[in-house]
Parts: structure tokens; sequence; C-alpha cells
């Protein structure tokens, strides 16, 4: 991107406004960081012309040709009905890269914001404004995802920010009201490969933007790719329709349970544009309207049997607007933080997201790094380990074996791997890890190193003839023999994330009862 320099005194565009301490330090962005991540649900993304096949727990998403057709249709100049407007910089100004920007990201040489297509030198006012420090955390870069998220000062409360939110079913469990984080109940997921949209889990970092479809454009940057080069949504629905099944899973998943499925069209191999991404580029960056960003490693992007993609309907309507209404991306096989939604811009990048959650959130530390940490040495998560949990019965429920020789207790859940890994076993146990039982799986129909969704799984586990209570503990192995950790210590981080232990569930055992079912339960 090429911008036009002005000071702070001068905005280059007509809605420009100063920053003030206010619109930095209201809503920070670790706020919306350290929120408990929402319980896991699955869905199902399909595309515009090809009917969406039969899946397990998922909903149907339509989605484009993919992330790398569409780099590739676009670095030739393709357009049909295409919206290719190139930016306009005002005449007789100094233009500037991002890498010049980029350089200058301190008081000794000069800070300098971006914010749309103006950039600005807000050196002196860092020194002389209370809070002006908190531009720094957008020193050398842009400002915008800042200006969307930090509006306190147009708006008469924190309110007011999430006044466009849609309404959610009450079903859900609500972690936090604003930003949204909501997740499904365990009982709604228990042999249902397809969770209806109502009940998807909801984890939003900021507001849920408002986005006029007519009006909607996804800019596309990056080497090779000309200035000013856009599509409406119109013009990707004239991709070509793919579909895979895919769940995504959020990176503290156990911390509260956290994943959910989706059904999505993948490109053909044909479409992939892979050759015509230059050398330079190791990233592809997903920019959202509400000023959420993450990216993932070029090579992920631009593989043709990697299925990510750009979606936008849900079961055969447009996608509702806590998904990503209008657009959204879906990474298959990598944490849910990387399938940004309402995406507005693909930047193909020598660098990751410049975002706050791409370089200061979801990475992972040792167990002995405290609350203070240096996120530039850590990281991004991309993929996620081998996982699993139990749904069924849930912690400190009453449970009444079954009136047969083993005395046995049904339990149920999931399992799921990253990176495409399939799950080919889950080991289940009802007195702490001691002895084992072998799992049901329902294993999804998908190819090897493309299982992008999760195995439900069942077993019925004997229950000891004195036993009061006993601990139900469950753990998988993907096709690659990865397998799950016995305890926390290894694994254990101040961030919460990664954490794929054993599942262990305590329940207490009723005599008598109705043969393997739980009779009560939290």
């Amino acid at each position: 991107m090429r911008s036009a320099k002005a000071s702070i005194g001068g905005p280059l565009l007509v809605a420009t406004r100063l920053p003030s301490s206010r619109f930095f330090s209201t809503l920070p962005p670790s706020r919306a960081a350290n929120l408990v991540p929402p319980r896991p649900s699955l869905r199902r993304f399909a595309s515009s012309t090809a009917a969406a096949r039969p899946s397990p727990l998922a909903i149907s998403l339509a989605a484009v040709v993919g992330v790398a057709g569409l780099v590739g249709w676009a670095s030739v100049g393709g357009n049909g009905d295409l919206h290719m407007d190139a930016a306009e910089a005002t005449p007789k100004r100094p233009v500037y890269t991002r890498d010049e920007v980029a350089k200058h990201n301190s008081k000794e040489t000069g800070i300098w914001v971006i914010r749309g297509s103006g950039v600005y030198d807000v050196t002196k006012f860092v020194e002389i404004h209370p809070g002006g420090s908190r531009i720094l955390l957008a020193a050398g870069k842009s400002v915008d995802p800042f200006w969307n998220v930090f509006t306190a000062a147009d708006t008469a409360s924190l309110s007011a920010l999430f006044v466009n939110d849609p309404p959610r079913d009450p079903a859900l469990i609500v972690r936090s009201a604003r930003p949204c984080n909501a997740e499904t109940p365990a009982e709604l997921l228990v042999g249902k490969p397809i969770t209806p949209p109502n009940h998807f889990f909801v984890r939003n970092h900021l507001p849920v933007p408002v986005v006029n479809e007519d009006d909607f454009r996804l800019e596309v940057e990056g080497p090779g790719i000309p200035d000013g080069t856009s599509f409406t949504l119109a013009a990707l629905k004239q991709f070509p329709k793919v579909d895979v099944t895919v769940t995504l899973q959020c990176a503290g998943n156990r911390r509260s349970d956290n994943q959910y499925h989706r059904l999505v069209r993948r490109p053909p191999p044909r479409r992939s544009g892979r050759r015509r991404i230059r050398h330079e580029v190791a990233h592809a960056v997903f920019d959202g309207a509400e000023g959420y960003g993450a990216s993932i490693p070029i090579a992920k992007a631009i593989d043709p049997l990697g299925d990510v993609l750009l979606a936008y309907e849900m079961d055969g309507a447009p996608i509702p607007l806590d998904h990503g209404y209008p657009l959204r991306a879906v990474v298959p096989g990598t944490v849910a933080a990387r399938s940004v939604k309402w995406v507005n811009r693909v930047r193909l990048s020598d660098e990751e997201s410049e975002s706050h959650w791409q370089r200061n959130d979801y990475k992972g530390f040792s167990p002995s790094a405290g609350g203070t940490v240096d996120y530039s040495t850590a990281h991004s998560i991309q993929s996620m380990p081998v996982q699993s949990a139990i749904l069924t019965p849930a912690e400190g429920a009453r449970v009444a074996p079954a009136n047969d020789p083993g005395h046995t207790v049904r339990v149920a859940g999931y399992a799921l791997s990253g990176a495409g890994r399939g799950v080919f076993r889950v080991d289940v146990s009802s007195d702490g890890g001691r002895t084992w039982v072998d799992a049901r799986l329902q294993e999804p129909d998908q190819a090897w190193g493309r299982r992008w969704a999760w195995t439900l799984w069942e077993a019925d586990v004997p229950v000891a003839s004195d036993a009061a209570e006993i601990e139900l503990v469950c753990k998988a192995v993907d096709e690659q023999y990865n397998s799950q950790p016995e305890g926390m210590l290894g694994i254990w981080n101040a961030r919460g994330v990664v954490v794929n232990a054993w599942h262990r569930v305590k329940v207490a055992v009723e005599r008598g009862g109705e043969g393997g079912k739980e009779s009560v339960g939290r």
C-alpha cells in the first residue's frame, strides 16, 4: 500500500479525526484477549452451485474458490464483474510505502501511523497528551484497527459500541456479553455431528460490525497484484463452489471445552494460483471489518489440498451476522483464531499480521513463565495438538450403571487433531486411567491428511460393584500416533492455550437406576 503523509494538524482525508487518550485506552486489547473462550460446536460451510453433502455435526457454508485461486485471479488482472478502484492520493503530497512507515516507530525516528490512506506524524501528540503512549501500539503501522475498537470518544457509553450485536439463542452459555463470548451446552452436541447455526459458539473480540452487502468490497493486496484490486460479493460468488467438512477449535479449548465444526467447499486444484505467488511472500493476512486480524503461512493458504476458503453462506442462507456476514475466512486444521470473520481484505506479506491477536495473543509459553512474557519470542499458534473430551456424563452427575455383567456406564464425547490428522483411537477409563476400553468411533468420511472434522465417540465402561464415585478419563491417538499427555504439569501455561491433557470427569454412582443413563447432572 502507498499512502500520502500529512501532519497531525492537516488530515489528508475528510473523515479523519485526532486520536485521544480515551480513544486508545477505553477497551485495551488485553481485556478482550483474556476472556474465557466458548464451548465447542460444529459447523458446515458449502459453496454457491453445489449442494451441501450430509456431514456429522456441522453446518453448511458456501465458499468461493479459495484464497489461492482468488490471489491467482487478481495477480493476472482477472475482473469480470469485479470492482477495481485504484486508491486515490491527494496530489502534491509525498507518497510512502508501508515499509517506510514501519521504520518510524519510536520517538527517535518519529512516530508515524496510518489512518485510511493517510500517514500521520504523531510524535508531539504522544509527548504532551495523557495516555498518548497508547499510540505506540500502532507505531509504524495502521491505526485503523485501534480506531475501530477504541471508539469511546465517539459514543455516549461503552454499550453504544455493541448496539448492532444480533440477538443470541438463550440456550447458549454466556461467558461475556460484551464482546460476546458464549458457548454451546455439551448436551446439545452429543450425537449430533451437525450443530444448528443458532447453537454455534460465539467468540467475538470486538463489537459486531454492520456491513452493507451492496457496498461490500474485498480488497486484495500484495506483490504482483494491481493497486486498488477489489471484489464485490457478486463477483466472489462467480468462482467455483467447493465443499469440505471442518472443525474449528479455539486455542483455549479445554480451558472451557471450545471448538466448533463446519462443512466448507474446496476449490479444484487447477484454480490454486500457486505459481503466481512471489517468493518474498511468506504470509496470507486476513483483516476483518471490526478491526480483528490474523494470518497464516502462505504455504497453507495456497496449498490446493489445504482447503483454505472465503465463505459466504451457511446451510443455504447468508452467514449469520455473529459468524462473519457477509464473508469470512475458513482455515481448516488450524486454530479458529485464524478464521477471520467479516473479512474485507486479504494481503500477501513477508510478515505476519500486525494485529494484537496475532502478535500478542494466542501463543503458548513455558510452564515456568509468569504473567509477564515477551510475546515476540513465541510462535503464533497455527495447528492444534490431538485432543479429546467427555461430553456426557457431566462433572458431578449421578449415573446409574446398566444391569449387565459389567455394570457399565455409557460415556460419549469428541476427539480431533490439527493439520488434517485424523483420530483413529480413543481410550476411555472408569478408574482414573488404570484400565481402558476402546471407544466406538463415528469417523468423518475424509481423505488421509485432510481430516478436518472431529470424530464423535462413545464407550460403555465397567463400574466396580462397590464404587460410590468414579473418575472417567478419555485420551485420543491420531493417525500419526500423536497422543495426549497424562497431566497438566508439563503443558500448563499462563495463557491457558493448547491444553490437551487427558480429560477427567468425576461422577457419583447411583445403584438401582435406569441402566447406564445419567440420572442427575449439573
